[in-house]
């Protein structure tokens, strides 16, 4: 920004900047006394006014000029899989832009934006999709949009099953970014191929929060090489700056928009839920829930959800995720379940599940409260890395990171290992198969219909029952999968034939 000065005489100039509308104090904004050419530094996103102001000492002229500062530089990643990743950049048009890839920095196949997502400010986050590529294989990529073109950056794409596995677990930044940063830094050091977050990425849903909180530098910079996913947590929420700056396996915000999927990393199937939305008995989230980890002969079967299924202290245990994992999770064989919300390490185990809290990736820790299944608590920052051998065996490493003196590096150390064995994935189907009726639908007024499945069994677990009408006549509901044998069929037109399957 430049001034000048159109008349003779000794003029004094002065800047002054403010930020929505306060004045800014920081330093970075210093300019020397009397200048007109200015160059600014800003230290943060947001809307900034910039004013010059000439005083001859008869009058003053002033002229302002309104700036937003933008933030997310640099690409990120998110859900990867064996053949696909997503990179994600933030711009402030819906011009597509180009991402070239390939095994080296030669590169050989590009990519356009997929889709785009506005945040709250009508920037637009692009999603370009990277496909065709190779399990378990290291690639280059570059972004251009307009003409900006980024460093280069590499990324490992997911194993398939039967190959080694090595990704992390952490959660709970907030803004306490000095801590979160230099916990990065901690992280980035254990090279994790994919990371899995818990929600509280930053302390509001404002675009400024998201900017200022969750990308700093050392964030950043893993985030461009290391592909993620979050479970969403209150703070952030599942807003439109949430949904911009996260991106799912299969790209549309997962299963319906609702911010839960699911998705293999190598020998691990991983079940992202969203406690921001509903997820009682019988809706969408748990239908989803129920159903994927029914279908899914994964070797080992993890959980990451922001509010905890146990914990004890601070916010505790979420009721209905207690519920899930007394209906679901535990007859499905889930090793882990992960979690943030209370902001400490805390290590719980209940018929045959770790529920973990991995609750401080930079927020201040607060003090574990005990319980009956509570096997050990500490009140530290932390953050977990998983291995599996490709065989038989995950193996869980949890980090405390402990802080140093102020403005100096902490160090991380070992908290706890766990690790898990399993056998072969049983695949037979339940009992009887195919499924038969014990009881035939049957009216049961002029706008129900009852019906009962032959009880089913199976050496994996508890069976599972969807009840399928199949004419599509107005009122026909399946029934979604459920536990209960049982199903009736309520809403109905009366003298309407309707026909059930079961599964």
């Amino acid at each position: 920004m430049n001034g000048s000065v159109d008349s003779g005489g000794s003029t004094i100039n002065s800047w002054t900047f403010t930020k929505d509308p306060v004045d800014i104090a920081d330093p970075t904004f210093s300019v020397p006394a009397d200048a007109l050419d200015v160059t600014v530094t800003f230290t943060e996103a947001g809307t900034y006014t910039l004013t010059l102001t000439a005083d001859d000492g008869q009058s003053l002229v002033s002229d302002s000029l309104v700036v937003d500062v933008l933030g997310g530089a640099a690409p990120w990643l998110a859900g990867v899989t064996t053949n696909s990743v997503y990179v994600c950049l933030e711009v402030d048009t819906t011009a597509n832009a180009t991402v070239d890839y390939g095994l080296t920095t030669a590169y050989g196949s590009s990519a356009v934006t997929e889709s785009t997502d506005a945040t709250s400010i009508g920037t637009y986050v692009h999603n370009v999709r990277l496909t065709g590529l190779l399990p378990n294989t290291v690639y280059n990529y570059q972004v251009t949009h307009g003409t900006s073109v980024s460093d280069n950056y590499t990324f490992r794409t997911a194993p398939e099953p039967g190959t080694p596995a090595h990704f992390g677990y952490a959660g709970d930044s907030r803004s306490d970014t000095y801590n979160h940063n230099l916990i990065a830094a901690h992280m980035a050091l254990q090279n994790p191929n994919m990371m899995i977050y818990g929600g509280d990425l930053c302390n509001t849903n404002t675009y400024a929060s998201w900017i200022n909180e969750w990308f700093v530098p050392n964030q950043v910079a893993l985030n461009a090489t290391t592909p993620s996913v979050n479970t969403p947590g209150n703070h952030e929420g599942w807003g439109i700056n949430t949904k911009a700056f996260t991106e799912s396996p299969n790209g549309t915000d997962g299963e319906g928009g609702g911010g839960y999927f699911s998705y293999d990393y190598g020998d691990v199937h991983i079940l992202v839920l969203n406690t921001e939305i509903g997820r009682s008995q019988g809706s969408a989230q748990w239908n989803f829930a129920a159903a994927d980890l029914a279908a899914s002969n994964a070797k080992f079967k993890i959980v990451a959800a922001h509010k905890p299924s146990l914990s004890y202290g601070m916010h505790g245990t979420d009721p209905e995720m207690a519920t899930m994992t007394t209906l679901l999770f535990e007859p499905y064989g889930v090793s882990f379940v992960l979690f943030g919300h209370d902001h400490f390490y805390q290590h719980n185990e209940k018929n045959g599940i770790y529920h973990l809290v991995i609750g401080s990736m930079g927020v201040e820790p607060r003090s574990p409260g005990t319980g009956e299944f509570e096997v050990y608590s500490e009140k530290t920052e932390c953050f977990g890395i998983f291995d599996t051998d490709g065989e038989d065996t995950l193996t869980l490493r949890t980090y405390r990171y402990t802080e140093g003196a102020p403005q100096t590096p902490g160090t991380s150390t070992l908290i706890e290992t766990f690790v898990v064995s399993v056998g072969p994935p049983e695949t037979d189907p339940p009992t009887p198969d195919p499924a038969t009726f014990a009881s035939a639908p049957a009216a049961v007024s002029d706008t129900a219909i009852s019906m009962t499945a032959t009880t089913g069994t199976d050496a994996s677990g508890p069976v599972q029952y969807y009840f399928d009408e199949v004419t599509g006549n107005p009122g026909g509901t399946d029934s979604g999968w459920q536990t209960s044998a049982s199903y009736t069929d309520t809403g109905l037109t009366a003298s309407t034939m309707y026909t059930y399957s079961v599964t």
